[in-house]
């Protein structure tokens, strides 16, 4: 009876995804739901990351989180390269939500040969709060594709990292492309070491940058004080 339930959800599911109502796709996780098949569920809603609407990733990532397992994570990773940017947006997504569970694969991807999927890991250990990851992220830094270094300096500024205030001023000076995301980092880090840091941004070429920091100083120095 499974194997024949599969066969037909299968079909239906193909069938769904040609439809310009979305809201059958929608109906359609949500009777896999109920059904409490993790596995299929799972492989369903990864087809769905990719869908043209945003309330349907939104909704299968949400899908792929409630599973909340280590198998879930991995089924999901291992479709990362089969992702376009908008759907690996999504399963970052997912993978967040699921939370400590994703913590090891994705680890692993930091090291993958696509930038857009080592950017992708960082922004979810960043989400995972798994601070032992932040050595890890800190070599992010270093990496040579842009998105991976604002990935990491932002997963970082999440992670509260501290430590690693030094490379992100390291960032700030020798990458302008990822300055905004070292203000963003320090912004998030927040400590009075973290506010000396950005006094460096207030005489920034760029204006949005400038501003940027000078609200989040104004905002800190004022927590710190209240």
């Amino acid at each position: 009876m499974g194997s024949l339930f599969n066969h037909i959800t299968s079909r239906h599911f193909a069938a769904q995804l040609n439809r310009e109502d979305s809201s059958e796709r929608l109906e359609l996780l949500e009777a896999l739901e109920a059904r409490g098949d993790a596995e299929l569920l799972v492989k369903k809603a990864l087809a769905l990351l990719s869908d043209e609407d945003d309330r349907v990733r939104l909704r299968a990532s949400e899908a792929i989180a409630g599973v909340g397992t280590k198998e879930a994570a991995e089924a999901t990773i291992d479709a990362w390269d089969t992702f376009d940017e908008v759907a690996l947006d999504a399963a970052v997504d997912a993978l967040a939500g699921i939370g400590r569970p994703v913590v090891v694969a994705t680890r692993k991807q930091l090291a993958h040969s696509d930038g857009a999927v080592r950017a992708a890991a960082a922004t979810v250990l960043g989400r995972v709060d798994a601070r032992t990851v932040v050595p890890d992220l800190a070599r992010g830094l270093g990496d040579p594709d842009a998105r991976v270094v604002r990935a990491s300096a932002r997963a970082l500024g999440r992670l509260k990292a501290e430590r690693c205030l030094e490379d992100l001023s390291v960032v700030y000076r020798r990458k302008p492309e990822c300055r905004a995301a070292v203000v963003e980092a320090l912004e998030s880090i927040g400590t009075p070491a973290a506010v000396r840091r950005l006094t460096a941004a207030l005489d920034d070429p760029d204006e949005a940058i400038r501003h940027r920091a000078e609200a989040a100083i104004a905002r800190l120095r004022s927590d710190q004080t209240s």
